[in-house]
């Protein structure tokens, strides 16, 4: 069913609406702010649902694989399962992640 069908009031929803809740409340109470890059790429991820709220604790994790020598590779494996672990991150994204933070050591596994 679409909106232009339903009858009723739509406005019943609302209190029904949970999506990205924290993210959402954040961009609804920007009216007064002025558009950023990034406030524009937190609406396009909120958009796509790949908003990916990271922990300072996965944030921190990610951090230290920056100085791990080459071949090190598998001294990532507790950050990659915290990375899937956590909502919007699949495993193209996870391995873009790391690749970003150390390209010298992870690779970008993707579909394509």
């Amino acid at each position: 069913m679409k909106a232009i069908d339903y009858s009723d009031d739509l406005n019943l929803f609302l209190d029904e609406f949970d999506f990205q809740s924290t993210l959402t409340e954040k961009l609804d109470n920007m009216d007064e702010l002025d558009l950023t890059q990034q406030s524009i790429n937190e609406i396009v991820l909120w958009k796509v649902d790949r908003y990916v709220e990271a922990s300072s604790e996965l944030l921190s994790d990610l951090n230290t694989i920056r100085t791990l020598p080459a071949g090190e590779h598998r001294h990532g494996v507790k950050i990659l399962t915290s990375l899937l672990n956590t909502h919007g991150v699949d495993l193209p994204m996870a391995s873009t992640l790391l690749r970003f933070r150390n390209p010298r050591v992870f690779q970008i596994i993707d579909r394509h």
